[in-house]
């Protein structure tokens, strides 16, 4: 005797397929106006990314609808803890992906807020963003990280996203210093400076990678 399927797995299944399919057969006018999704990274324990990734979250937001995703918002949302970490093999992977895939498809940018390097949280956030947001103090160790040798250098990188370094300075700081150090063995695009509770600076970063920069010719 044979066993009825789950009609729930079976509807997930379906559901992710048509949003594959949708993105996949999208007219190429539409590129410019795809999702954009940021992966912020802490290179620095000291630095509190939850309040970078809500003050970058509120820019953003000025230039189109935003989401900022951490490990708690899911589980929140999606009413099961630890469902961040789940394996890619597992069942409920489907679940996850597919209420991820739906929210990008209502949202201009996504904010992915890792955190545990050796996270399988940390790694889906970098393989679902646009770009990677590395974040810390400029007073922090330069040096890369071990999760950088092992992800996101050289041959070993999981995802060919664009590194940008933003480093987070007091709001009554000196000048930068020592940036040379922080450029030195990155793959890195740009890098930003930014006083850490600033709202004009991070309204700054937004535009910037947004391309909604603000430029000024003299003729």
């Amino acid at each position: 005797k044979s066993t009825p399927r789950a009609p729930e797995v079976m509807m997930n299944i379906c559901r992710q397929v048509i949003a594959r399919l949708m993105r996949m057969t999208s007219p190429p006018a539409h590129a410019k106006s795809r999702q954009t999704g940021f992966a912020v990274i802490p290179l620095d324990p000291e630095v509190d990314s939850t309040e970078f990734c809500r003050r970058f979250e509120g820019e953003l937001a000025t230039f189109g609808p935003t989401l900022h995703l951490s490990r708690d918002v899911l589980a929140d949302r999606l009413g099961t803890p630890g469902i961040a970490d789940i394996d890619e093999g597992a069942p409920e992977n489907i679940r996850l992906t597919t209420w991820i895939e739906e929210n990008e498809q209502s949202h201009s940018f996504m904010v992915y807020q890792a955190d545990d390097p050796g996270s399988a949280w940390t790694r889906r956030c970098l393989k679902m963003a646009d770009r990677i947001l590395l974040i810390a103090r400029p007073t922090a160790d330069p040096t890369p990280r071990n999760f950088e040798k092992e992800l996101l250098l050289g041959a070993n990188r999981i995802t060919p996203a664009a590194q940008i370094l933003v480093l987070l300075h007091p709001d009554d700081g000196d000048l930068p210093q020592g940036t040379r150090d922080w450029l030195r063995d990155r793959p890195l695009e740009r890098h930003f400076h930014i006083r850490s509770h600033r709202d004009d600076d991070f309204a700054r970063l937004a535009r910037l990678l947004t391309g909604n920069g603000v430029g000024v010719v003299l003729g």
